[in-house]
């Protein structure tokens, strides 16, 4: 946790509790040196400790310490609860503001609450093979081919559903930026393939490289399908066509 230098300190709130404004000029010394003690540590509004330990925090000997703590919690200033020699003490604000804190840390971790809502690090079932199957129809969906879905499936469920050594936090989101950065299987340039490319495309200059990565003949014989990368590319090389 990130150390802070200063507290954030309310002198309305310190000056206006009645309940403090009934302890000894004493006590009061001995709650804001426990104050500054909170903050130092872990800012969580809380210490834990036996007499001699907190009497230490306080700058104060035992008997001040014991006194302090007792008036405290007579006038209902402070939460503080004595067990087996240890001492359990709690200010309400610095703790209520702890846990905003943390409840922040988690929404912000996760984003707002309608995209937030909508995340998910996996296909929700436990069937393997629905979890497949659901990864295929979403790739499918993108236009990928159904094999795109079966490495990526088989990516993840060997990497324990992991990106980059992270866990991933929306599957489908991540889906959609690889086919986005040419990432995925179908989408890689093969090296050592060779280059076939349909006759009516045939030019005298070697075919661009947008053809490197085509799905082999494809079951067309002679004259196989392209498969373009993406339709930027496809369009590129009609107008290329055109303007030739």
């Amino acid at each position: 946790m990130k150390k802070f230098p200063h507290i954030c300190f309310y002198t309305g709130d310190w000056m206006k509790d009645p309940r403090l404004s009934l302890c000894k000029p004493a006590t009061r010394g001995v709650w804001i040196d426990l104050l500054c003690a909170m903050h130092e540590f872990d800012r969580s509004g809380e210490l834990r400790g036996t007499t001699d330990q907190l009497a230490r925090l306080a700058r104060c000997s035992t008997e001040e310490l014991v006194s302090a703590l007792t008036e405290l919690q007579t006038t209902g200033a402070a939460d503080l609860l004595q067990r087996n020699g240890t001492w359990a003490i709690a200010n309400r604000r610095m703790k209520k503001e702890a846990i905003t804190r943390e409840k922040r840390a988690v929404a912000g971790s996760i984003g707002g609450s309608k995209s937030g809502a909508n995340r998910q690090q996996k296909p929700d079932t436990d069937n393997e093979d629905e979890c497949e199957s659901q990864i295929i129809q979403y790739c499918i969906s993108l236009g990928l081919p159904a094999s795109d879905g079966k490495a990526v499936f088989a990516k993840w469920q060997g990497n324990n559903w992991t990106n980059g050594g992270q866990a991933i936090r929306d599957w489908k989101a991540t889906i959609r930026s690889w086919k986005l950065q040419g990432y995925l299987p179908s989408q890689r340039l093969r090296k050592n393939e060779v280059v076939v490319v349909p006759k009516q495309f045939h030019k005298s200059e070697p075919p661009p490289a947008e053809f490197i990565d085509w799905h082999k003949r494809n079951g067309e014989g002679d004259n196989p399908v392209v498969a373009w990368r993406s339709d930027r590319e496809r369009q590129a090389f009609y107008k290329s066509r055109r303007e030739s």
